[in-house]
């Protein structure tokens, strides 16, 4: 390989005498790459390590680079500082070696010794000087590299190693330091670099000032670059400009502005005045008096914000405070610390508004005013003085809303409280779902007081039993475990499954007990039941009452109560257990097909079959003839033989009392000797007064009979005593 540098040695010397202006920062060198064997390597591509030492051995490198070679038949060509420049600085010293490692293998040795070609970069006639004064004007038209001290104007402190210093009162006393000009600046740190300004320092190892005033770079590699006032005393810290910003954290950075401060690793304020990023990779945008203190802690603009806690964000907005890890405050707040917006628990959020707490992990307000969102995952969505106290509780918006219980939710209203577990609330005012699953719809004054009840909405109704229910209306209670009340005014279901379904000042008290409707009636028994009406009362289990002061008083009694009085006193009632009462003031009409009722006067219970009922009492059979056909002729004489041999008893109904008694026959004979009726279980009333009547018509011929006889006896008598007379006459002569 040695061939190689010789080659490229050759090569720089041409190029550095081709060029008559500044001496390129460039090497052009060729070489071959070849394996152990000194066979060329396969073409293609390869990563080439070059380095410039000051010693053929061990050293100190003072120039290095990398390049990506590409090798044909195993030779290469390359400009060495195309990736990092050349400096005339890299060959200040007498001897330079270049060092070779190719691909990640250790450096080839030997080292190869760099000659007068690269020493191009720097003046021959001026690098052996002994001294001399230039009195007149010099003009350098190429680069001007100084291995001493380089001095431009008077009154200079110029002590370190090639340090260079141009200006009025400036100090450059670390090695290689620069002062570009300006005056009273001071450049102490190797490679450090003033460019101007006044009262500048440049402390440490490789910092820069640009510029500006009274300017301090203290920490290694730190860099200011202008302003006024500004102090980069963080490794690698970076002031761009502004007044009196600090950046002291390693790798902190001030943008701009004034008075700001970036004190840990990674720190940065964009600008604005007075703001503080004192985590380590905190940010502070921009704005006024701003604080991000701790880790990855962001604000990114706005006045009097703080993001408290790891990764805490603080989008903008006035006194707005994000004190959770990973917590949020996009914006809002307010004039005075009284106003902000507190994102407090871990990973809670506020969107915007003024004076909002999230105090529970994960909550989140989206906005609004005097919010508080405490719980585990609460959330307030907006609107006024809303809280969500509990785990999961939610209050989506409106105002004054209270969301106690976990899972709760209101989702919009006014002043409504759900303290329940799971209890909701769509809305509303001054509604209260105090049970776990408890509901209210909507509507004022509510009260769903019970586990999962629910009031559908309305006015001052109270579902306070369990599984209970209002619909709606006003006034209404449902105050046992399933009852219910469907809706109207002032109706109440307090027994266990009562069911009031609407009305006004309704009733219904008993153990499932029921009213559909009407005003003012009560169902107190258990399974009783009012269809709806006035005043009706159903207190005996299982009773039935409706109309008009129908009072079905025993178990199992109905007391139906079509009634033209309005009186309460006038009532109509069951006076024992599973009576049917009937009340009916206009009379009671049975039909089975459509129509007018048919109720002629004097009929009481009339039918459309044509049997009534008289208002005097007596129950009269349809006879028409209109409603008859097949008509036969009756055998008088048999039907009487027939009554002469049908028994006829006394007897009591097993249902009556034995001191109930009747006289006739069984419908099994009267069936069986007759053959009326329609079956041998009863006997109507038409049939026998028929039969009565055919044996009537019987027993009157026979009557006429009789009178015939008699009429014949008597004659034969007349004639037997006129015989008998003359016979006695005869007797006598």
């Amino acid at each position: 390989m040695r061939k190689a540098f010789v080659i490229a040695s050759i090569l720089a010397l041409t190029l550095a005498s081709a060029i008559q202006a500044a001496a390129p920062q460039l090497i052009n060198y060729q070489g071959r790459l070849t394996d152990a064997a000194g066979e060329p390597v396969p073409d293609g591509s390869y990563s080439v390590f070059f380095t410039i030492y000051n010693a053929a051995v061990a050293g100190t490198p003072v120039w290095d680079e990398t390049q990506i070679v590409t090798s044909t038949d195993g030779l290469f060509a390359v400009l060495l500082g195309t990736v990092n420049p050349v400096f005339d600085s890299v060959f200040n010293g007498t001897t330079r070696y270049l060092g070779i490692a190719v691909a990640g293998d250790p450096e080839l040795s030997p080292r190869v010794a760099l000659v007068s070609v690269p020493y191009a970069h720097r003046v021959n006639t001026v690098d052996g000087a002994s001294g001399g004064v230039i009195s007149g004007d010099v003009s350098i038209q190429s680069d001007l590299t100084v291995s001493g001290k380089a001095t431009i104007g008077p009154g200079h402190t110029n002590t370190g190693t090639s340090a260079f210093v141009a200006g009025a009162s400036n100090s450059a006393t670390g090695t290689n330091s620069t002062v570009g000009g300006g005056t009273a600046n001071t450049a102490s740190g190797n490679y450090s670099t003033i460019s101007g300004g006044t009262g500048n320092s440049a402390l440490e190892n490789y910092v820069t000032v640009g510029g500006g005033l009274d300017i301090t770079a203290s920490g290694r590699f730190s860099t200011v670059g202008g302003g006024t006032g500004n102090n980069a005393s963080g490794q690698s810290a970076t002031v761009s400009g502004g007044g009196d910003n600090t950046a002291n954290g390693n790798i902190a950075t001030v943008g701009g502005g004034s008075f700001n401060f970036a004190s840990e690793f990674y720190a940065t304020v964009g600008g604005g005045a007075t703001n503080t990023a004192s985590g380590p990779w905190a940010t502070v945008g921009g704005g006024f008096l701003n604080t991000a203190d701790k880790t990855s802690a962001t604000v990114s603009g706005g006045r009097h914000n703080t993001a408290a806690d790891t990764a805490a964000t603080v989008g903008g907005g006035r006194n707005n405070k994000a004190r959770g890890i990973y917590s949020v405050v996009a914006g809002g707040g307010g004039a005075t610390p009284a106003d902000s917006n507190s994102a407090l628990g871990n990973y809670s959020a506020i969107g915007g508004g003024t004076m909002n707490i999230a105090g529970g992990i994960y909550s989140s307000i989206s906005g609004g005013k005097f919010n508080f969102a405490g719980g585990s995952s609460a959330t307030v969505g907006g609107g006024t003085f809303n809280r969500a106290i509990s785990d999961q509780a939610t209050v989506c918006g409106g105002r004054t809303n209270a969301a106690i219980g976990v899972n709760s939710t209101i989702s919009g209203g006014k002043d409504n409280t759900a303290i329940g577990d799971h209890s909701t609330i769509a809305g509303g005012d001054s509604n209260g779902a105090n049970e776990p699953y408890s509901t209210i719809s909507g509507g004022k004054f509510n009260f769903a007081g019970g586990s999962s009840a629910t009031v559908g909405g309305g006015n001052s109704n109270a579902a306070s039993g369990s599984i209970s229910t209002v619909s709606g209306g006003l006034n209404n209670t449902a105050s046992n475990d399933v009852s219910t009340v469907g809706g109207g005014a002032n109706n109440t279901a307090s027994g266990s499954g009562a069911t009031v379904g609407g009305g006004d000042s309704n009733s219904a008290n008993g153990f499932y007990s029921t009213i559909s409707g009407g005003t003012r009636n009560i169902a107190s028994g258990i399974y009783a039941t009012v269809s709806g009406g006035r005043d009706n009362t159903a207190s005996g289990q299982h009773s039935f009452a409706c109309g008009a002061n129908a009072k079905a008083k025993n178990g199992g009694a109905i007391v139906i109560s079509a009634a033209a009085s309005i009186v309460s006193s006038d009532s109509i009632w069951s006076s024992g257990a599973a009576q049917m009462v009937l009340r009916a003031d206009g009379h009671f009409y049975l039909t089975n097909a459509g129509g007018s009722a048919n109720i002629p006067a004097g009929r009481f219970l009339n039918t459309s079959t044509g049997g009534y009922l008289t208002t005097g009492g007596a129950w009269t059979n349809a006879s028409d003839a209109n409603m008859k056909e097949n008509y036969r002729p009756v055998n008088a004489a048999g039907l009487l033989a027939k009554i002469a041999a049908l028994s006829i008893t006394e007897w009591n109904y097993k249902r009556d009392d034995d001191a109930v008694r009747h006289i006739g026959p069984t419908a099994q004979e009267f069936y069986a000797v007759f053959g009326v009726g329609n079956d041998d279980k009863s006997i109507s009333t038409i049939d026998p007064a028929g039969i009565a009547f055919a044996a009537i018509q019987e027993l009157y011929e026979k009557s006429k009979r009789v009178d015939i006889l008699e009429q014949n006896n008597k004659e034969l008598n007349e004639r037997l005593g006129k015989l008998e007379k003359l016979i006695d006459e005869l007797s006598k002569k």
